[in-house]
Order: structure tokens, then C-alpha cells, then sequence
């Protein structure tokens, strides 16, 4: 093994009877990440292997064994340098050599149980699970697997395994673990851009991303994040006041987080040399790819060069997600846009990749970091060059990259959000009754600036989450109708990456698929008499009907 070990690959180097490592390998398992039960016999074969205790550290919180040299422990049997640059004959002797040098005979893990003998502390450990209080995404998994290396502790391998491969599957079928699975597949058919669709250009063609940015108007967070992934940035102003605030935005950011170990003192010196400021547009360097606020954005398109990207910052350093947008200037086609965009903040400056004068492949980008929205709103006269490279810098800057047609679709989501509220308010609901109600199906407390609420209040009829559900995906039909958006579950990561919605419910097109599309209907119709603008069905949601259709059928075509 080297690399990291998950999944599969976990299952199978569990299933042998020895594990030898390179230096430095990982083997953790990120399932529950998905809402799942890890299968493959893992949750049986693992406590034979390691002992409950720290199987139920490494299933439930996401624990890794790094492979050391030094301190194998019981899941390596031996960490060997440069072992995957051995050919198979020369690993085929080691193993002989260990075969028969080796007092004690190597078994299938299966039939060990000298780490299962402590019961009382095995017990005692999975007592100690069950009262961990868990995220709404984690709590019918975790429970699963605990219950899951309870049969291992308790029950033969067979039985345990049957028992576990049970538990795994309905755990699976469940709707969180559903949701989330559709997260996942949100994020990746987000690499199917229409430019690559097309054949305009080819998959295998690299993208390079620019040595250096332009940034103009930018927080300094961004700035800072930036600098972090290894590009040179170019600051321009229009007034030496403007850029003198800038620079020393970014100064007091940078030593808030020397001061708390977040970055190191080199790391620091290097991006400061990365970064320089001007106030004469003609003395920057030329750049395909340019950041600004819209207030700016004037000025630096007359400077982009032909085919250039300018992409729009807007309130770049909001607490709140938001969007970026991106325009090709030269063409003239400026998409509107007015919603905010703000910095990651569930990773560290030092945790970004080093990108400066990469080269990718279009569709190699991982996105399972990707955190905040980024929608890429291409104006007809983009080129695929700049809409590409656009999308890549923004997966570089982990932003979770949404292309969309034209026009940015969180400010209208966010409109119906707003309209969803007044109305409901109409109806003689209290801020403090809506926002309970919105908390109880799992949105955070203040969702759309509402205040904070207790959940002790009975449900009332009037179902303000279910109305502000079936507002949402109204808006998401018209979108997809009108072309701004290319599939439902694009807009499922705008409501879920840009606004909060719950992640383990998949997003309003997912929810509505998942309850039903005739139910959530005959709910939107009976809402229509208070407000038909916000809740009549729109066209999309009964021609689906009428094909027995779903919103996930529009994902796959």
C-alpha cells in the first residue's frame, strides 16, 4: 500500500492475510462522510485488526494510521521504503523470506480475535459512542456502525458479516445517505461544462492557469487566499488611499494568523514577495485573467487582453456565500450580478494547493474539498478558453464551481426567499414561529436573516418550511426553463453551497424527487390561492408529471 487507503481499498487490504506500507501511507475511511456504513467486511475484520477503541475513532471521527517505520502497530505488518518501486518478484522473495522466517504463521484477519478479548473494554468504548451527540448528516450511520462492531465484538465472522452487510445496505437506501450521495454527484457533474460537451475544446488539452492575477478591489481574505495558492497578485487601485487600505488589510490578516500558527513566518515572507500595487492601469502586468468588483470592472476590461477572463468580486469578503461572475469584456456580454462572495473559512491559507504555472486537464480538478459557491456566469461571447480557465482558478481556490447561462441564479433564489417570508408573514406568522419551523427541518438558526428561534413551538399549519420549500423549487424550474441554469442538481449546490441549505437534504430538487413530485404539487397548488406569482406550478414541474419524470432524470440527459 501507498497513498491513501479508503474504501475498496481498505476492504481489501483487510481481507489479506499481511499489509506492508510505504513510508508515510494513510489509511483512514470516509464513509460516514456519504452516510454510510463502510462495507467489505471492514467494520468486521478492523477490530480483530486494531481493537474496538480505535476502529470506532477511525469510522466514526475520520482518525488515520500513518504508516511509520518506526511504530508499525497491528494494522502494518512491516513499513518498507520505496516499496512501490519494487518489481512483483522482488516483493514475491520479501514475502517468502517473511513467510518462512516468520515464527508465528500469517492468518486471515478474519480469524484473529486477540484484540477482541478485552470486552469489557470493547463495551465500554461502544457505550461511550452512543452517547456522542452527532450532526444531523452522521447520526442513522454512526449508529449503524456501532452496532456494526458490536457484532463483530459479539458474534461469529459470518454472523457479524451478515449482519453488518444488512445494516450497511439500509442504511444506504436511506434519504440522508441519499442526499448526500446526490451532493457528491452535484459536485462532479459539475465538470461537465458545455465548452467540453461541445468538442470546441478537446479533453485531453491541458488549461494553464496564469503565474499572476489582477485583482482589483478584493478583501483581504481573498487577497490572502490567492497569495496562498501560489500565484503572484497584482493589486490596483484607482487612488493610493484605496491601495495603501488594501495592502494594509492584508498585513493585519497576515500577522493575525502568524500570531495564531496558521501560516509560518516563511510561508508569509514568500507571499508578500508574490504581491505588489498600482494605481496606473498601464504600468500592470498583462494578464488573461483579471478579479474586480463590478465598481472597477470598467477600467480593468479595457486592460484585459484579447480572449482575457475578468471575473467579478462582489462584497468579496461577506460572511454570508455568494457568487462570482465572470464575463468575457471584450465581447461586450457583462452578465447582471449583486450578490456577495466571501472567503472559505473551513480551511486554513496553508491548507490550499500551490498553483502558480499549473497545468490541468479539464475534468481532473477534484472537488470533494470545494467548500463555498462560485457560479461562473459566462456571457454569450465568452470564449471556452477564458470559461475553462474560469472554472478551473475557481476549483483552485476551492470554490465549488456552478456554471451557469447568462445571469447569476442565487440573487433569484434568494428573492424567493424573501417573497416566501413576506407572505408567509401575511398569513399571520411570527418571525419567531417561521424561524422555529425552518429549524426544526434542519436549517440553521437565523436562516435569511431571520432570528434565532426555539424549536418548542408546535408546528403550525400554515407549514412555513414546506412553503419556502415548494417557493424554491418553483424558482429552480424557472431557471432550468429559461436556460440559466444546466441541470437541477446545479442548482441544488447554489442552494446548498450559497444558502444554507441543509446538505444532508440534498437540495430543493432532490427533496421534492424524493417525496414526490405529484405530492409536492397538489402542496404548491393549495399554496397558490395565498400567492400565485410565488407557488403555481410552473410548467416544468407537470410536464415532468406527466412524463413520470423526476428531476434527476434531467441530470443524467
Amino acid at each position: 500500500m501507498h497513498g491513501r487507503v479508503d474504501g475498496a481499498g481498505l476492504a481489501l487490504a483487510l481481507a489479506a492475510h499481511a499489509r506492508w506500507a510505504a513510508p508515510g501511507t494513510l489509511v483512514r475511511a470516509g464513509d460516514l462522510r456519504l452516510g454510510r456504513i463502510a462495507g467489505g467486511g471492514v467494520t468486521q475484520r478492523l477490530p480483530r485488526l486494531i481493537g474496538v477503541a480505535a476502529t470506532l475513532e477511525i469510522l466514526l471521527n475520520r482518525h488515520a494510521l500513518r504508516a511509520d517505520p518506526d511504530a508499525p502497530g497491528p494494522f502494518f505488518d512491516r513499513v518498507i521504503d520505496g516499496l512501490s518501486g519494487y518489481e512483483d518478484a522482488t516483493l514475491a522473495a520479501m514475502l517468502a523470506a517473511d513467510l518462512t522466517g516468520s515464527p508465528a504463521p500469517l492468518r486471515p484477519t478474519r480469524t484473529r480475535d486477540d484484540r477482541l478479548r478485552d470486552a469489557a473494554g470493547g463495551l465500554a468504548a461502544l457505550a461511550a459512542a452512543r452517547t456522542v451527540s452527532r450532526a444531523p448528516d452522521q447520526v442513522t450511520a454512526a449508529a449503524g456502525v456501532i452496532d456494526c462492531v458490536e457484532a463483530a465484538m459479539l458474534l461469529p465472522f459470518d454472523a457479524g458479516a451478515e449482519r453488518a452487510a444488512l445494516l450497511a445496505a439500509d442504511v444506504a437506501q436511506g434519504p440522508v445517505a441519499l442526499a448526500l450521495q446526490n451532493l457528491r454527484r452535484a459536485e462532479l457533474r459539475t465538470l461537465r461544462i458545455p465548452e467540453l460537451r461541445a468538442g470546441s475544446v478537446p479533453v485531453a488539452a491541458p488549461v494553464s492557469l496564469p503565474d499572476h492575477l489582477i485583482m482589483a478591489g478584493a478583501g483581504a481574505a481573498l487577497i490572502a487566499r490567492v497569495l496562498r495558492a501560489g500565484f503572484a497578485v497584482a493589486l490596483w487601485a484607482p487612488d493610493g488611499a484605496q491601495l495603501q487600505a488594501q495592502v494594509e488589510a492584508v498585513a493585519a490578516l497576515h500577522e493575525a494568523r502568524l500570531r495564531a500558527g496558521q501560516i509560518t513566518a516563511e510561508a508569509l515572507e514568500g507571499d508578500w514577495n508574490r504581491l505588489s500595487g498600482h494605481v496606473d492601469l498601464s504600468r500592470l502586468p498583462r494578464s488573461p485573467v483579471m478579479l474586480g468588483t463590478p465598481d472597477l470592472a470598467g477600467p480593468m476590461a479595457a486592460h484585459l487582453p484579447a480572449g482575457g477572463c475578468l471575473i467579478q468580486l462582489l462584497d468579496a469578503d461577506a460572511d454570508a456565500p455568494g457568487d462570482v461572475s465572470v464575463s468575457n469584456p471584450v465581447t461586450g456580454a457583462t452578465p447582471p450580478a449583486d450578490t456577495a462572495f466571501g472567503p472559505d473559512t473551513s480551511h486554513t491559507a496553508d491548507t490550499l494547493p500551490q498553483a502558480a504555472g499549473s497545468t490541468i486537464a479539464p475534468g481532473s480538478v477534484g472537488l470533494a474539498i470545494a467548500g463555498r459557491i462560485a457560479q461562473l456566469v459566462i456571457g454569450s461571447g465568452a470564449p471556452a478558453g477564458a470559461v475553462i480557465c474560469a472554472f478551473h482558478l475557481a476549483a483552485r481556490l476551492q470554490l465549488q464551481p456552478v456554471r451557469l447561462n447568462g445571469r447569476a441564479a442565487i440573487p433569484d433564489l434568494r428573492a424567493t426567499i424573501a417573497h416566501c417570508i413576506a407572505a408567509t408573514r401575511a398569513l399571520g406568522l411570527s418571525d419567531a414561529e417561521i424561524a422555529a419551523d425552518y429549524i426544526r427541518a434542519g436549517l440553521p438558526p437565523g436562516f435569511a436573516g431571520l432570528p434565532d428561534a426555539a424549536c418548542a413551538t408546535t408546528p403550525h399549519p400554515a407549514q412555513p418550511f414546506a412553503r419556502l420549500h415548494a417557493a424554491l423549487l418553483n424558482a429552480c424550474a424557472r431557471l432550468l426553463q429559461d436556460g440559466t441554469a444546466q441541470r437541477p442538481s446545479d442548482l441544488d449546490l447554489c442552494a446548498i453551497r450559497g444558502l444554507g441549505w441543509p446538505h444532508w437534504r440534498g437540495g430543493p430538487c432532490f427533496a421534492a424527487d424524493l417525496r414526490g413530485l405529484m405530492l409536492v404539487r397538489r402542496e404548491m397548488e393549495r399554496f397558490g390561492a395565498d400567492d400565485p406569482a410565488l407557488w403555481a406550478p410552473q410548467p416544468m414541474l407537470r410536464e415532468l408529471i406527466r412524463n413520470a419524470w423526476a428531476f434527476a432524470d434531467l441530470d443524467e440527459n
